[in-house]
C-alpha cells in the first residue's frame, strides 16, 4: 500500500512559465502552469507564490481580488511590490487541499525593472565618455535650433557635404555594378 501512494506522489509535477522575467512594479505578469494531476482535480489545489525581498500577490479569477493565495488554474496573475534588486527567484508553493501535501515548482530567476531606471543616461554618459566627448566639447542647443543636440557636430550634419557623399556613393556602387556585369552573358 506504502508503495502505490509512493508511484501516485511521483506522479504528480508542477512546473511554471512567466509571460515576462523582467517585472514592472505592481505591473500584472502572466503565469501559465504546467502541471499533470492524473486523477486529481484542479480545484483541489491552492498556489501560494513565493519570492525573497518583495511582496508577491496572485489574481483570484473566483473572488476578483489579489491575494496571497489563489485556487490553481492553467493561466493565472502575478503581480510583484517593492522588488529593487537587480535579480532574485519565484517559485510557488502548491496545496492539495484534501491531504495537505505541499508541492514546490522549480525556482526561476526575475528582475525588477527599477534597477534599470537609470540604465540608458549611464550608458550615454559612459559612450560619451569613452569618445572623449563631454558636455563641454559642445553646446547645448545648436545654432538656430530649439532642440537639444544629442551628438556632437559631425561632418555629415552640413547639408552639401552629406548631398557630396551620397552622389560619390551612388556613383561607385554604379561602377561596381557595371563592372561585375560586364564579364557575364546574356
Amino acid at each position: 500500500m506504502l508503495s502505490l501512494v509512493f508511484v501516485c506522489h511521483a506522479q504528480v509535477f508542477f512546473d511554471f512559465k512567466l509571460g515576462e522575467y523582467l517585472i514592472s512594479d505592481t505591473a500584472p505578469i502572466n503565469v501559465e502552469f504546467f502541471y499533470d494531476l492524473k486523477d486529481i482535480s484542479d480545484e483541489d489545489f491552492v498556489v501560494k507564490p513565493k519570492i525573497s525581498n518583495a511582496i508577491v500577490k496572485i489574481f483570484d479569477a473566483k473572488r476578483s481580488l489579489w491575494g496571497l493565495s489563489a485556487p490553481l488554474r492553467k493561466n493565472m496573475q502575478i503581480r510583484v511590490e517593492g522588488l529593487n534588486l537587480d535579480q532574485t527567484n519565484l517559485f510557488f508553493e502548491i496545496r492539495n487541499l484534501r491531504t495537505s501535501e505541499v508541492y514546490k515548482t522549480p525556482t526561476k530567476p526575475v528582475w525588477g525593472k527599477a534597477v534599470y531606471s537609470g540604465y540608458i543616461e549611464s550608458v550615454d554618459s559612459s559612450v560619451l565618455e569613452f569618445g572623449g566627448v563631454t558636455a563641454q566639447t559642445f553646446p547645448e542647443e545648436m545654432p538656430g535650433s530649439s532642440v537639444s543636440a544629442p551628438y556632437p557636430p559631425s561632418f555629415l550634419d552640413n547639408r552639401k557635404n552629406l548631398i557630396v557623399v551620397s552622389l560619390l556613393a551612388f556613383v561607385i556602387f554604379g561602377v561596381v555594378g557595371f563592372v561585375s556585369r560586364r564579364g557575364k552573358i546574356d
